[in-house]
């Protein structure tokens, strides 16, 4: 009979984000120009290495990338309402003028009351992935206050290698096309975090703005701190939500926090520590065999049961968890059943089967491409095979349950010839920045992408200019501006913040279960009332996650 559920639970790990998922981004390959575009050498001269590696071996590229350009108008038509659109020239390598221009596309919701405009207001969804102008445009009609819309310029940038950007075509087909390992040494030079920021920066040029505000959410963070180190004196605000670990060296490092993060969700949901060690025995065996079985003696379900490896792996993803992919209050039962050897029958009668999930796996497929293009360059200390292998007892001490399953996803930038730009180190931030600049800092105590860990580590960074909102008691990846009346404090605190960022804001713990349900939803708006959206850094993370399983 669990058969049934592991059949169901994969059909979910495919289909379930919660809410409308992936409706509004682009989930096949755009209309292309009729003819190639004259995308110059990455190098000079044919087979030139790359200066660029730093702490790896240097790659040898071929001599020409051949790039199908996504067309200019055909990228307007899917300009969200209410924003102008247009695709912006930038420089194809920061390091080499001759390597000539490319296209990334932006968009722009003018602030409605022009009379008391503040400025501009950039964001970055996470990732490395998101699709940001089209989400961009979820937020300006449903999720943020008329306080936000009316002072600034919502701005929003696809980053390289996604929406209707340079690069997102072809990560859309190497999979199709099986070439993506021969791609990505290529693009990859030209697709790194230091160069979204560049990005960022050239269209923050392009708009003629002195100053910037800045809302990034997960790995928009380190976009957010990247460029705060880079150009300190172009910002005016930034919030960090759902903060990325600014001490982690390479993608094993962080893999080993996100196991100690996903540890801390499952015995807080777990409850007992004698549950928690049934699921840890449980989770052993079946790494070994390919399924358990075992007998239930009472009730409708009396009888043989089995649960395999593959519905394992989906339900352990899922108890660490984000709310708006599977509620808790669907597992919870089952798990705890499970833990005490018998299945709840009802469950398997519960579907997320609401979209075409071929549609799904396109665009995770690209936004798998994407996500180890830049997490692959950007890395400061590569390490190798033998390297993580030495790693094992550190992820075993993170968690008997995520550790091996971290430990194996470690292995994705070992020996991709994709070649290394280092981030900046960003745990010193506070002598960087002006002592007058407040950094809003928000994170979870369960926050299932980003551990609540590294928001201490990004506190320390930031010093001085830091704050902080700590949210309590919900598992749940970043909180402000979701549409959720338990969330208002957050929402506020935020929106205050944005428009007088001289007013520090004090460091604030807000108790989720705890918060009444207030009559009214944002500051001076009505109550919300209508069903909750998935906030797009929910959407990125989940189609990341899936990735995984």
């Amino acid at each position: 009979m669990f058969r049934l559920l592991s059949t169901f639970l994969i059909t979910l790990s495919l289909t379930a984000c919660g809410g409308s998922g992936l409706d509004n981004t682009k989930t096949s390959t755009p209309e292309k120009t009729a003819t190639t575009t004259t995308d110059k050498p990455l190098t000079s001269a044919p087979n030139k290495k790359t200066t660029d590696t730093p702490n790896k071996s240097v790659t040898t590229t071929e001599s020409v990338v051949e790039t199908i350009s996504i067309s200019p108008t055909m990228a307007k038509a899917h300009c969200p309402s209410g924003f102008s659109c247009d695709m912006l020239s930038v420089p194809k390598d920061y390091a080499d003028a001759d390597a000539g221009k490319v296209n990334v596309f932006y968009g722009v919701h003018k602030a409605t009351d022009t009379a008391n405009r503040i400025g501009v207001l950039m964001m970055n969804f996470g990732g490395p992935g998101s699709e940001t102008v089209q989400q961009a445009g979820i937020m300006v009609s449903q999720l943020f206050p008329k306080a936000i819309t009316a002072h600034f310029d919502i701005v929003a940038l696809d980053a390289r290698g996604s929406g209707y950007s340079v690069y997102a075509d072809r990560l859309s087909s190497c999979t199709e096309d099986k070439n993506c390992n021969t791609l990505l040494p290529k693009i990859a030079p030209f697709m790194g975090t230091n160069t979204i920021v560049k990005d960022f920066d050239q269209l923050r040029q392009h708009l003629k703005e002195d100053t910037v505000s800045f809302l990034g959410y997960s790995y928009g963070t380190a976009i957010g701190a990247i460029y705060a180190h880079d150009y300190p004196k172009n910002v005016r605000a930034l919030v960090l939500d759902g903060p990325i670990d600014p001490s982690a060296q390479n993608y094993a490092q962080t893999n080993v926090g996100n196991a100690a993060g996903a540890d801390k969700i499952a015995t807080y949901r777990l409850e007992t520590p004698v549950r928690k060690a049934n699921i840890i025995k449980l989770d052993k065996y079946l790494r070994k065999n390919d399924d358990y079985v075992y007998f239930v003696n009472h009730g409708q379900d009396q009888g043989y049961h089995s649960i395999s490896t593959s519905a394992m792996n989906v339900l352990m993803e899922s108890l660490s968890g984000d709310e708006s992919r599977v509620p808790w209050s669907i597992l919870q039962h089952a798990l705890f059943n499970i833990a005490d050897n018998y299945v709840n029958n009802k469950f398997l009668s519960y579907s997320y089967a609401k979209e075409d999930p071929d549609k799904r796996l396109r665009e995770s497929q690209r936004m798998a491409q994407m996500f180890k293009a830049v997490t692959c360059r950007d890395e400061r200390q590569p390490v190798s095979a033998a390297e993580l292998s030495l790693m094992t007892a550190k992820f075993d001490a993170a968690s008997a349950i995520y550790g091996w399953r971290m430990q194996e996803r470690s292995s994705m930038c070992i020996d991709t010839g994709i070649a290394n730009d280092p981030t900046p180190d960003i745990t010193h931030m506070d002598s960087v920045l002006p002592a007058s600049l407040q950094v809003l800092v928000i994170a979870g105590q369960y926050d299932p992408n980003t551990p609540y860990v590294w928001s201490d580590a990004m506190m320390q960074s930031f010093g001085r200019n830091a704050s902080r909102i700590t949210v309590n008691n919900l598992v749940q990846h970043t909180f402000s501006f979701h549409n959720d009346a338990k969330l208002k404090q957050v929402d506020n605190l935020t929106t205050a913040y944005l428009l007088h960022p001289e007013n520090r804001i004090a460091n604030t713990q807000v108790d989720y279960l705890a918060a009444d349900e207030p009559v009214t939803g944002h500051a001076n708006e009505p109550a919300i009332l209508a069903p909750r959206v998935v906030h797009p850094a929910q959407q990125v993370t989940s189609v990341l996650n899936r990735l995984h399983l």
